[in-house]
């Protein structure tokens, strides 16, 4: 039997909620044991690192380790730790580098643990969908993932599975119970927002008149606003950008127009100064979803339960994102399980 068109990449969008019950169900008892080995060594600095998506991601896990744990933390690319290490590696003590990849084989992460091993600059961590990778093996301690494993060249559950596992640590590390109980609650949420919300994605992503994206998000949310920027470029070979929300009026705004889509992640406690942001950036012209604006949304608005954290915020609308450029890919009569030029491990 034939494969539709997508067809890969949407199971794999709307399997996350399936795919987080199972991860969240399993380190029940593993989180604890990957909470006290982080806890016996005590790091001084975090330093997480990835290529694409695991960069965006890397840095998402790092607010969260921050915010949530007090634990200090950055997220690099993966190559600027072998290539660069005088600006990236902090200059004293001895950091836990921690590698991010779904494969376990993307060649420059391999290559900074590699490097931090070899010179004996800090301990090395790994985190990966797949066992008896090469990250692994390059790493003191390494924690996997094999639910979030994906078919798909783009990465869209593997990149929320290994997110919430970070998020799971970190509200362990920090002892916030209230959140923990949150990430466990949000595989129904995420069901819930996508059975209400799909429908109003598709509009947006199959409008005509969207020619480019513009993605807005602050403090645990910049990655995040980061890896949606990359979900429409790779799916739908559109132009689309991401910024800190604020940021956006420093000259990044001469781009809107009537064209432009603004896809915003709301942070509830800075949304005095986002709305003036949105509303100058509608008066371009610009149409702008909302992520979880509650009852203070425009048109297009995904609203969340009042009180969530930021870090459960995120990952909820994770999936609608992703969404948003599969269906504008759909719309474009692209194949979103064969994007342009890209291949699901990249090796130098």
């Amino acid at each position: 039997m034939a494969q539709l068109v997508g067809e890969k990449t949407r199971k794999e969008i709307m399997d996350q909620p399936v795919t987080w019950r199972s991860i969240i169900g399993r380190l029940e008892g593993d989180l604890g044991s990957a909470a006290d080995w982080l806890q016996k060594r005590a790091p001084e600095t975090i330093v997480l690192t990835g290529c694409g998506s695991s960069y965006y991601l890397s840095l998402a896990a790092a607010a969260a380790l921050r915010g949530m744990a007090g634990q200090p933390a950055q997220g690099v690319p993966a190559s600027e730790v072998f290539l660069h290490p005088e600006t990236t590696l902090p200059v004293t003590g001895r950091p836990l580098v921690i590698g991010v990849s779904r494969s376990g084989e993307s060649s420059e992460t391999v290559m900074a643990l590699s490097y931090v091993r070899g010179k004996r600059l800090g301990t090395t961590a790994a985190l990966s969908c797949h066992p008896e990778s090469s990250l692994t093996h390059e790493a003191d301690t390494a924690w996997l993932l094999p639910e979030a494993q994906e078919e798909s060249v783009v990465m869209t559950k593997s990149f929320s599975g290994m997110l919430l596992f970070f998020d799971l640590l970190a509200a362990a590390l920090g002892r916030q119970k209230a959140i923990l109980d949150e990430l466990a609650s949000l595989p129904l949420l995420a069901e819930q927002l996508i059975a209400r919300y799909e429908q109003m994605v598709v509009a947006l992503a199959s409008g005509r008149t969207i020619k480019r994206f513009v993605f807005l998000g602050s403090g645990p949310f910049y990655g995040l606003a980061l890896e949606g920027m990359l979900k429409v470029k790779e799916q739908a070979i559109a132009w689309s950008e991401a910024y800190h929300f604020l940021e956006v009026r420093h000259g990044p705004k001469s781009i809107v127009d009537e064209e432009t889509l603004v896809v915003a992640f709301v942070s509830p406690h800075a949304w005095r100064f986002e709305a003036g942001v949105l509303e100058e950036l509608q008066g371009y012209g610009a149409k702008v979803l909302t992520l979880g604006a509650d009852d203070e949304g425009g048109e297009w608005n995904v609203a969340l339960p009042r009180g969530l954290s930021p870090f459960s915020r995120g990952l909820a609308v994770m999936p609608l994102v992703q969404l948003l450029g599969y269906h504008h890919s759909m719309a474009k009569g692209l194949n979103p399980d064969m994007p342009q030029h890209l291949t699901q491990v990249v090796k130098l």
